[in-house]
């Protein structure tokens, strides 16, 4: 996701529609996208001398990321024990 907030929008979609393909094809878990986006996030401050706009890019990928439930909608709270 950082590499294409470094390129241009239709990277980023490209980006998008990869990781929903690796999440969808079991290549990575859901607890490994979220592993990522935390990654992300704990990172910015160095991502926005990059990218200027990172965070609204940053965004964009959680919102459409959890549209296509490859995020959980309640991230980044911590998941609820199984009961």
């Amino acid at each position: 996701m950082v590499f294409a907030m470094e390129r241009s929008g239709s990277v980023c979609e490209m980006a998008l529609t990869l990781l929903v393909y690796i999440a969808r094809n079991e290549e990575l878990t859901l607890k490994d996208i979220e592993n990522g986006f935390d990654d992300m996030y704990r990172n910015m401050s160095d991502i926005l001398l990059d990218v200027p706009d990172a965070e609204d890019m940053a965004r964009s990928f959680v919102v459409e990321a959890m549209k296509h439930k490859v995020l959980r909608e309640t991230w980044p709270d911590p998941e609820e024990p199984d009961e």
